[in-house]
Parts: structure tokens; C-alpha cells; sequence
């Protein structure tokens, strides 16, 4: 939640306990006034200083608490004060929703630049589906406005589900403050729904600003650095800077042996020194110690780091291409992947992904296991509950164990560090544990906050950036941090995770296949190493359900291009304008060159290639015939937000491609007729390429040798032709085609020649399609016996057509149309298109030049038809609606009918009645599937045809899934989208376990815990109708010898907060794997009821829960 501009900026009152007619007075002169009151001026604070006010909540004024602010003001229901919800005093406050609103409280605080804050707030939450905690908003100066607002620092600090005690438990952390920053918004938050409880909030001055400000470039330096810098900055709140002096050493830590030093004698100016650290000693610490001197000499400060020097991991090439198996690999990664996408990610190109985020050594073993059957590789998370330096233990036994899995491609310390609190030194203490264990696998780390990348790339091999733009910011902006990323990491590789998901209400927008494509090339063309989805599953969001996964699906193609680029190709060329970007690869003697958009009108790019005389073929990016050139820049135009990708052939590697054609042709004959002509030619193809590769290139004498070499071609062809059988007039005649076919773009290249889809796209169901070929005489001569032949796809089961151009004078043009129809529909979204060209210049009759031009169209059908949903699911018998979503593809209006073939049983389909869809337009219908009553439990598939103007497009699947059993995930085999615990469920103080099931891999367990009284695992919500009588069954193992266990249904209001009642079964003791039941009927005022599972403060044993089922008795 950003909080600039939601609401005027708070007013602060400096007394602790402010007098409560004075706070109503002066909220009562507010109103009435309509005015903002400027803020105060900051009284000096003092180090044990609470600067937060009314942490407690007790001074209010008209039931709200001064000066906090509410989401949606104090009116909001799910914000409330309450005598119950306080710790201490008379009250505290209670966040309660049944909606993901993440609802929150706030409270502008005047803070010192520089200064450390000790923070502290006690709460209370029986559960929550997300987490709790507190959120920074930062702003310059001391007034909260949209122009002050730092929000490049924003940072939280979470307390997860799975750590609630259901207690008051303590969140307590410190907090330095920006530079920049004299006002910092803190939020006290919720995030998803369900209830906590907040008091005794404070923010404590612990420590003021330091007198040095240290920094290094690196802390750890890769063995081949030779230079290193030591910064430094000075602060003196008494004397006056310009009478202070410092000084600096780095020396060996276990030795005191000192390798540099240097002495600044200014203290008002900063400092930079170089050392060199390949002078280190591989694995040992080295300080850098900082001090400030006054004019005495006497010391008023030391300020100290450690730095080491440390292989670079053996998986990482210098040039930051990450190694797998010896050999370079591009990472394509996916975030919140469940294992159960694992086999299908293939098809987006995907071959890594984000690992389990789990405390259990078991279930991520599984888990890498079932990566690499799948082909993945892993980035394994060691953040724990979003915790570093407490898993310190774990990451240990974690990396010793994994290190060898093949699975694994490298060890995440942290999500986004520095926006969730975590300190430099607690991030260097883990990245050295890890590599001190791991001399393979690099370490990898997101960070959000642009003024942390150069920190956070100081304990990383590999630096990641996640900007998500859409719909707030400019698409330009995932570039600059990009290059900012790159800036900041230097030496080390930078990857992008691409905005990929929908999620509301922060997330609205679903980026499209442009939107990706266009973050991706900025990605590239800013110098990435790897990119990653983010997310294949978000809430109800499935990537590979939403619209957005087809296209992804199809950029597969692009990114295996992008990964041979960077990870096997050179960068030879690039360049910037303010509103986008270009860069040129050359890999195998091929260029490419790609140029990216980022503004919203259409723009003309002039792309430097390096070379005299090319063709250019458009691979991505839009449907464009190939270009032949005699010049030396590529000049584009690009729509909005368009990227494109060139592959780029020089013409004078077209000429070394038909010289090695005609060295091989000419062993072909000893004949003295073959062996002078191919030497001719050959002598011609040594002048053209000449012509070309010279300190002064001359295109023109280039073009007028490639037409004499096609005479000789043609001359070469006549004598070949009278060759008897038996002879090689078959290989000879190859090779000179193969030599023409190099040799046409060079010798028509004054020929401007273009191929154009009407509407830029094919379409099937004998729809007709016309394909204009314009040709444009650019030579000084005229043109004669011009043919243009159009070659068809074979799939479209057509003949190739001819067309003859009389002549063409200089400076003429002629377009000839083309028309066909395709029978489809057809299986491919692209096909190609071809034309081949024959003329003479009118200057050198009798010669005649051929080449071609070709372009891929994207094809479709008449119609595009969706149904809604994918998948009908289904708990009983009944009628269930769905929709079909369909597209006119075409700009006249079309008949559209639905005929069901053929039936099912089990299950009956009333499809939409016929309608007319204007051109170019969507229209939604609705059908009914309706499925018995005595429908059993399966997967129910009909077929609908869907026909336009009487002609069939596509037959649609319409498919029911029926499962009685209206408990989502009843078997814990599904995970949630972290990978911590099965989806659908509150685990709390349970676990998710492998070691006892009843069936499948997975069960849940409850521990003994006696200082918990409330140590249960529930579901989500699961509609019900009142006066229902449903039915809870499960398996559950109980080893407790006293105590009590139980299963049980929890009834809810319609509210779905409010509890009606529950109802349980009570499970014996040392008992086995046991099936167990429990009936009751739904109150008039349910809306939901939901499965408890319980273990009680008396229990002295494990309990385990499988197999559960709820659902209507019948």
C-alpha cells in the first residue's frame, strides 16, 4: 500500500500523554477549519526517546485513537478499538477481515537522518492466511507529500502464519534510517484475512548518527579482483569538519599485519582510497579499520569492516554465465511453482525453479527430487519464515546435504533483504557460511530497493531485481533498474524476474505477452544473465490457465535465442534514446540485433551494424519481409511498446559462403570449360566480398560484380545442362544454385521489394486472404521480363502462383495481389510466406537475377472460441452454467450456431442458441451442462462444434469434474505456493509430514504442546446451505496416551467470521490408522462450515490426520 496521497498529512503532538481535551480540542478546530496544520518542528531527540505517540492507544477522541490513521478512516468495520484487544491499559486495536483487503493503522513519525531505532509492537492473532506485521513508508524532510516520498526504501517486517501463538507475542526489530529520510509512515498491517490484536506500539531512539560512515566496494572479492576501495564519510555534530582529520588501514585480522594505508586530511571531504586485494591471504578476514582524528590527534571515533578474498564458485563463469555441467545455461525461472506444475513448464521454456521454502530436510529432498525428473534445476530457499541469521544451523545441514543434488543450481539467502529488515552483516555472515560449505553453486538474492543493489550485491554471486510496473509506473522503469542493477553489481551476473501474475487489489492488471516481451528485451538489452516468471500461482491466479500462458508459451522460441546470445554470443554494439534501446550480438559469424520501445507512440531506430551490405530477417516481434541493404545501418519503426529481433546476414558472408560452395564445385570436373568458368567466378566472388570488406567499401561496384557473377553462373548452368547421365551435372547444378541463391540479395539489392498480409493476418474456413508484393526500381536502369512466383505453405494445400511484371522503369513501383483461401483450420499460430523474384537489368540484358522475400504471418480461424470455466467443478448433481467467449476474426459480421457431438452419458449439455457476431467484435453466450443426481464421482467431457456461416472452425470441449468431496486438498498432497505446507489449510504449530500417512506422500500432524491452547489445523471456508446435513470423515493415527484429540466442524455465519458453533469427534488413544466419523446439520444461519483438527493442552503424543472428506450425507 502506497500512503502518499491517500490522506492529508497527520499531525504530531510531542507529549508522550497529551491531555485528551486537548487532542479533541484540536481535532475539533481541524474540521471546523478545513485546514492542514502544518507539522511541528522536530524537538531533539535523545537516545532512549520513544518518538511515536499514543503507542498505546489510550488517548482517543471520539473513539479513535490520536494520532493513528485507519485504512478507509475509523468508520471501517474491520478496524476497530476495543477494551479486548488491549495488552495493557484500556484498549487496543483489532484487525478483522474475511478478505484479502490487507487492512492497517499508521502513524507518521519524525525521525534523525542516519539514526538506528530500536522498534517494538505487541500482538495477538488466533490466525491469519497471510502474515502480520509492520510496513516503512519513508519521506523526506518532516511533511508527509507525494513529492517527499522515499519510496525506493520501503521495507516490512512480517511475523508469518505459521509463527502466530495465538498469544501476545512481541515484534521487535531495529531500523536505521535513510539518509534522506526525516519522516517515516509505519504501518501496523494485516495481510490476507483473519484477526490480530495490537498494543503497546513504540519506536525508541537506540542509537544517533554515526561520526564515520565505512563502506567498501566489496566484502567479498573474488580471487582474480586486483583493486578494492575503501569509502568513507564523516559526520560531527560539534567540531567543525574542516578540523578533522582521518586515517585508514586494512590489515590481516588474525596477524594485525597491515597491507594498506592512507591518511585523508580533510574530514570535510569523502574519502576513497584503492588497495589492492589479490595481496589477501584466500579465506582469512581482513579489517578495515576508519578513524576520525581531531586537530590533537586525538581519536573521536574507530570504525571498523571485515573483508576476505574467496574463489569465485566453480558454476560461474567470469563473465557471470552460470555453468551447468561444464557448459553454459541460460536460466529460465518460475516463482510459487507447486510440484504438481513441474511436468508442464517445459512448455514456456522454463528450466528452473524457485525450490520449497521448508524447515524439513525430508521435503525438500522429495522435492529436488522431483525437479530434476522433471529436467529442472533448483533455486533452493534458505529463508525460512523469512528469517536468515536464525536458520544459520539449518542453511548448514541444508547446504552439506544438497550440495551434490544434481537438482540444485544455487542457495537463496533472502527474499528482497532490505525491504524485510535484514541487516548487511547478518546477509555476509550467511553468504560466508554458504560458501565456506559450497564451492560449486553460487548464492542468489532479490533486492527491490534500487538503493540497496550495490549492498545487496556485496553478499551475492548473483544480483536480481523485480520491478513490476503494470498498471502503476512506466514500462521504461524495468530497464533503468536493470542498468542501475548492472551498475551496482559490476562483475556479477544480474537477472530479472518479470512481472507475470494477477493479483488484486495490488496487482490488477494481467501484464500481456507484449507487456513480457517488452520487459524482457529491456532485460536483455540492459545486460541480463537470466530471467524468472513471477508467478506460475498467486492466490487464485494459475499462470497456466490465464491468457497470458499461450504467449509465453510461444516465446519459448525467443528466449532460447536470448539465452544463446548471452551466454555463447558477443556484444559488438549498442546504444540508447529516451525512449528505448538496441543492441547487436554476433554468435557463429551471424549478428543479431534487437531493439525495444518503451513509449507509446510508434518510433523510428537506427541501428549500427558494423558492416556494408546485409539482409535483415525479422525472427520476433512483427510480421515484416526481409530486407536486403547496401548500407550499414539497420533502420526500424516500432509501434508502442514493440520489440523486434533481427537475425542479420553481412553480404560479405554471403560471398564466403558461395567461395566455399565453388571451391568444393569446382573438383567436380577435370573438363577445362568447368574449371576456367568456376575460376572466373570465383575471381568475381573475391571481388565482390573485396568490395565489401575494404577500408572503403564500394556497395555500388559490389552489386555490378554480383550481376557479372550471375552471368557467369548462367553460362556455367548452359554447359553443365548438356552433360550426359552418369555425369555430375546434378552436383554441378546445385552448387551454382546454391552460389545464385548468395549471390541474389547482393545483385537485386536496388530492388526494394516488400511482402504485406491484408490485415496482417491469415485466416482459415476459406476465408479470403490477399498478400500484396510491391517491388520498387531503385537502380539507374529499368527492369524487364520481371516474374514474381508466390510458394505457399504445404499445409494450406495450394499451388504456387506466378505473376508477370512486363518492366519496371527506374523509380517505378508495382504492387501485384495475391489471393487464396485456406480450407483449415489449421494446427501452427504462424506460417511462412514466400516469393521468389526473376528480372533483368535492362542495361545487361540476358542476365537474369533471382532472389526471394518472405515474411511469417500469424494465422487464425474465423472464430476464436473460449469456455468458461476450463473445468466445471462439480459436487453433486445438478445444472451448472458456463460461458463461451467468442472473437470475430474478421471484419464482416458471421452467423455463429453450437451443435453438441455427441452426447455423453452421464451428463447433458444445452448449448447457446445460434447468434450473429458483428465483425471484429466478442460476444459472450451461456450453456447449461446438467448432471444427474446419481452422478458419480469422474471427469465428464462433451464436445461442442462450433460452425460460422455453416462452415466448421473448431470442436470445443466442455468438461465437468465432479467430486463429492467439497474439502479442498483433503489428502495434503497439493502444496501452497511457497511450498511450506498444504494448500487450503492453516497449519499454525503443524506440521506437514511424510513419515506417517495413511495414503498418498503427505499427512498433517499436531505435537504436543501444553502451553497451547489452541493447537489446531483447519481448512479454508467451505459454502454451505443451512439445513444441509453434512458429513466429516478422516483418517487419523493417535500415539497420545491422555489428553484429548479430536476432528471437527467448525459452523460460521454468512459474515464468514462470526462462530455458530462446533462440533467434534473425539479420537481414542493408541490408536492406529482409523477411519472416523461425524454428521451435523447446518444451522438456519450458516453460510460455511469448516474442518478443525485439535490436540489439547492434556495430550502427551503425535496425532496424524489423512484422507479427509466433507460433504453432503446421501
Amino acid at each position: 500500500m502506497n500512503g502518499s496521497g491517500s490522506w492529508p498529512p497527520n499531525r504530531r503532538w510531542k507529549s508522550v500523554k497529551p491531555n485528551i481535551a486537548i487532542l479533541c480540542l484540536l481535532a475539533l478546530l481541524f474540521q471546523l477549519l478545513g485546514i492542514t496544520a502544518s507539522t511541528p518542528p522536530a524537538i531533539a531527540q535523545n537516545v532512549g526517546d520513544d518518538v511515536m505517540q499514543n503507542g498505546g492507544f489510550e488517548q482517543t477522541a471520539e473513539s479513535k485513537p490520536l494520532p493513528w490513521l485507519a485504512m478507509g478512516g475509523w468508520t471501517n468495520p474491520e478496524i476497530r478499538l476495543l477494551p479486548e484487544a488491549a495488552r495493557s491499559g484500556s484498549a487496543g486495536i483489532r484487525i478483522e477481515t474475511t478478505q484479502s483487503t490487507n487492512p492497517w493503522i499508521a502513524q507518521d513519525v519524525l525521525v534523525e537522518p542516519g539514526a538506528v531505532y530500536d522498534v517494538s509492537v505487541w500482538l495477538k492473532s488466533p490466525g491469519v492466511s497471510g502474515s502480520v506485521g509492520v510496513k516503512f513508508e519513508y519521506y523526506k524532510g518532516q511533511v508527509r507529500t507525494a513529492a517527499n516520498r522515499l519510496s525506493a526504501y520501503d521495507m516490512q517486517k512480517n511475523v508469518p502464519a505459521a509463527d502466530l501463538t495465538g498469544s501476545w507475542q512481541n515484534l521487535r526489530f531495529e531500523a536505521a534510517i535513510p539518509e534522506e529520510a526525516g519522516l517515516v509512515l509505519v504501518y501496523l498491517r494485516m495481510y490476507g484475512a483473519g484477526s490480530v490484536d495490537w498494543d503497546d506500539a513504540s519506536f525508541t531512539l537506540v542509537k544517533t548518527k554515526p561520526l564515520i560512515d565505512l563502506t567498501t566496494d566489496r566484502i567479498f572479492y573474488y580471487a582474480d579482483a586486483e583493486e578494492g576501495t575503501v569509502k568513507a564519510a564523516f559526520h560531527s555534530p560539534v567540531t567543525p569538519l574542516e578540523q578533522l582529520h582521518a586515517e585508514a588501514r586494512v590489515y590481516r585480522d588474525s596477524t594485525g599485519v597491515v597491507m594498506a594505508t592512507y591518511a585523508h586530511g580533510s574530514a570535510a571531504l569523502p574519502m576513497s582510497f584503492p588497495f589492492d586485494p589479490s595481496l589477501m591471504v584466500k579465506d582469512e578476514p581482513y579489517r578495515v579499520e576508519v578513524r576520525l582524528l581531531d586537530s590533537s590527534n586525538a581519536v573521536m571515533d574507530t570504525v571498523t569492516s571485515l573483508v576476505y578474498r574467496i574463489d569465485r564458485p566453480t558454476m560461474l563463469r567470469s563473465d557471470g554465465t552460470v555453468l551447468v555441467d561444464g557448459e553454459p545455461f541460460f536460466p529460465i525461472a518460475a516463482y510459487h511453482v507447486r510440484l504438481t506444475d513441474y511436468p508442464y513448464l517445459h512448455e514456456a521454456g522454463i528450466n528452473t525453479v524457485q525450490g520449497i521454502v521448508t524447515n524439513s530436510a525430508n521435503a525438500l529432498q522429495s522435492a529436488l527430487d522431483a525437479a530434476q525428473m522433471s529436467g529442472l534445476k533448483v533455486m533452493v530457499p534458505l529463508y525460512y519464515n523469512m528469517k536468515v541469521k536464525e536458520n544459520a544451523a539449518q542453511t548448514a545441514l541444508f547446504v552439506n546435504r544438497f550440495k551434490t543434488h544434481p537438482a540444485v543450481l544455487a542457495w537463496m539467502i533472502m527474499d528482497e533483504p532490505f525491504s524485510n529488515g535484514k541487516t548487511l552483516q547478518e546477509l555476509a555472515d550467511a553468504y560466508g557460511l554458504i560458501r565456506s560449505l559450497d564451492k560449486a553453486h553460487p548464492t542468489y538474492m532479490v533486492e527491490a530497493l534500487p538503493p540497496y543493489y550495490a549492498e545487496t550485491a556485496k553478499v551475492t554471486d548473483i544480483l536480481v531485481t523485480d520491478v513490476y510496473t503494470i498498471p502503476r509506473d512506466p514500462i521504461s522503469l524495468v530497464g533503468e533498474r536493470t542498468a542501475m542493477a548492472k551498475q551496482a553489481a559490476r562483475e556479477k551476473p544480474v537477472w530479472n524476474v518479470l512481472q507475470a501474475m494477477y493479483n488484486p487489489p495490488n496487482w490488477p492488471v494481467l501484464p500481456t505477452i507484449a507487456d513480457v516481451r517488452n520487459t524482457a528485451y529491456q532485460s536483455l538489452l540492459n545486460g541480463l544473465q537470466g530471467i524468472a516468471y513471477y508467478s506460475v500461482n498467486e492466490n487464485t491466479f494459475q499462470l497456466r490457465d490465464s491468457e497470458l500462458w499461450p504467449g509465453l508459451v510461444d516465446f519459448r522460441e525467443e528466449l532460447g535465442l536470448f539465452g544463446r546470445l548471452v551466454t555463447e554470443g558477443s556484444r559488438i554494439g549498442q546504444g540508447q534514446t529516451e525512449y528505448g534501446r538496441w543492441a547487436v550480438w554476433e554468435d557463429g559469424g551471424v549478428r543479431y540485433a534487437a531493439a525495444v520501445n518503451t513509449s507509446d507512440v510508434n518510433r523510428e531506430m537506427s541501428i549500427s551494424l558494423g558492416i556494408t551490405g546485409y539482409r535483415a530477417e525479422l525472427l520476433y516481434g512483427d510480421t515484416r519481409s526481409v530486407l536486403d541493404s547496401q548500407g550499414g545501418a539497420l533502420t526500424v519503426d516500432l509501434g508502442p511498446k514493440q520489440s523486434l529481433l533481427y537475425r542479420i546476414t553481412s553480404f560479405e558472408s554471403r560471398m564466403m559462403d558461395a567461395l566455399a560452395i565453388s571451391a568444393q564445385a569446382s573438383g567436380l570436373s577435370a573438363d577445362v570449360q568447368w574449371t576456367s568458368g568456376v575460376s572466373q567466378l570465383e575471381a568475381k566472388l573475391n571481388a565482390i566480398r573485396d568490395e565489401l570488406a575494404g577500408s572503403a567499401p564500394d556497395p555500388d561496384a559490389a552489386v555490378q560484380a554480383a550481376i557479372q557473377a550471375f552471368g557467369l553462373t548462367a553460362l556455367l548452368a548452359d554447359w553443365a545442362n548438356q552433360l550426359g547421365s552418369g555425369s555430375p551435372k546434378p552436383d554441378m547444378l546445385g552448387a551454382l544454385g546454391g552460389i545464385r541463391e548468395q549471390l541474389g540479395p547482393i545483385a537485386a539489392s536496388y530492388v526494394q521489394s516488400e511482402l504485406q498480409v491484408e490485415g496482417d493476418l491469415l485466416v482459415g474456413q476459406e476465408e479470403l486472404n490477399e498478400l500484396a508484393f510491391t517491388m520498387r526500381n531503385g537502380a539507374g536502369s529499368g527492369l524487364q521480363n520481371v516474374q514474381v512466383t508466390l510458394k505457399l505453405p504445404e499445409a494450406f494445400g495450394l499451388e504456387p502462383d506466378t505473376r508477370t511484371v512486363a518492366q519496371l522503369g527506374s523509380g517505378q513501383s508495382a504492387t501485384e495481389t495475391f489471393s487464396f483461401r485456406i480450407a483449415g483450420p489449421l494446427s501452427l499460430s504462424s506460417y511462412p510466406l514466400q516469393a521468389f523474384v526473376e528480372f533483368e537489368y535492362a542495361n545487361q540484358p540476358g542476365v537474369r537475377i533471382t532472389t526471394d522475400k518472405y515474411l511469417r504471418s500469424s494465422y487464425t480461424d474465423l472464430l476464436t472460441v473460449q469456455t468458461e470455466p476450463g473445468v466445471i467443478r462439480a459436487n453433486k448433481g445438478g445444472s451448472y452454467p458456463f460461458t463461451l467467449n467468442v472473437k470475430n476474426n474478421v471484419p464482416r459480421s458471421l452467423e455463429v450456431g453450437f451443435e453438441q457431438v455427441p452426447p455423453v452419458s452421464g451428463m447433458t449439455v444445452q448449448v447457446p442458441a445460434p447468434l450473429l457476431v458483428p465483425g471484429n467484435q466478442q460476444a459472450t453466450v451461456s450453456g447449461t451442462v446438467y448432471l444427474p443426481q446419481s452422478v458419480t464421482d469422474g471427469v465428464y467431457t462433451a464436445t461442442i462444434q462450433v460452425k460460422a456461416d455453416g462452415k466448421l472452425v473448431r470442436s470445443i470441449p466442455v468438461q465437468a469434474s465432479v467430486d463429492k468431496n467439497r474439502l479442498i486438498n483433503p489428502g495434503f498432497e497439493q502444496a501452497n505456493v511457497s511450498g511450506t505446507g498444504p494448500a487450503g489449510w492453516l497449519m499454525r504449530k503443524g506440521n506437514w509430514v511424510q513419515d506417517a500417512v495413511y495414503g498418498g506422500q503427505y499427512a498433517v500432524s499436531l505435537q504436543p504442546d501444553a502451553a497451547n491452547a489452541w493447537n489446531v489445523i483447519n481448512s479454508d471456508l467451505i459454502a454451505a446451505e443451512p439445513g444441509v446435513n453434512y458429513v466429516l470423515r478422516g483418517w487419523v493415527k493417535n500415539s497420545a496416551a491422555a489428553g484429548t484429540v479430536s476432528i471437527g466442524l467448525r459452523q460460521v455465519k454468512q459474515d464468514g467470521v462470526s462462530t455458530i458453533g462446533y462440533t467434534w469427534k473425539e479420537i481414542p488413544h493408541n490408536s492406529g490408522w482409523t477411519l472416523y466419523k461425524l454428521e451435523v446439520t447446518a444451522a438456519s444461519t450458516t453460510g460455511y462450515v469448516q474442518v478443525y483438527l485439535l490436540s489439547d493442552t492434556a495430550a502427551n503424543g503425535e496425532a496424524w490426520f489423512d484422507e479427509l472428506y466433507v460433504g453432503e450425507r446421501g
